[in-house]
């Protein structure tokens, strides 16, 4: 599944280039028309927001956690960061 999305994908974005290609030579004006308008893209994959914590959550986290946690954690809350950009 994962190889269909990524050829999908491939698919789209080499058509997004045509496409501008075509535009692109319309504004020379060596064309008329873009052919490629005819043609439909791949849907795109519906991706789900990732959940985010409560207000409760987030003070019983920081009236748990030890200090080292605490500033990480509210580096992450107030910058808005994922993990992965805080642990870094």
């Amino acid at each position: 599944m994962a190889a269909t999305f990524k050829r999908r994908r491939l698919i789209n974005f080499t058509l997004f280039l045509v496409r501008d290609l075509f535009d692109y030579a319309i504004k020379e004006r060596y064309l008329n028309d873009n052919p490629t308008l005819h043609i439909k893209l791949f849907d795109r994959p519906y991706h789900r927001l990732p959940e985010s914590l409560t207000d409760d959550e987030v003070l019983r986290i920081l009236k748990y956690a030890d200090q080292k946690i605490k500033i990480i954690f509210e580096l992450m809350l107030y910058a808005g960061l994922l993990v992965d950009e805080a642990l870094c």
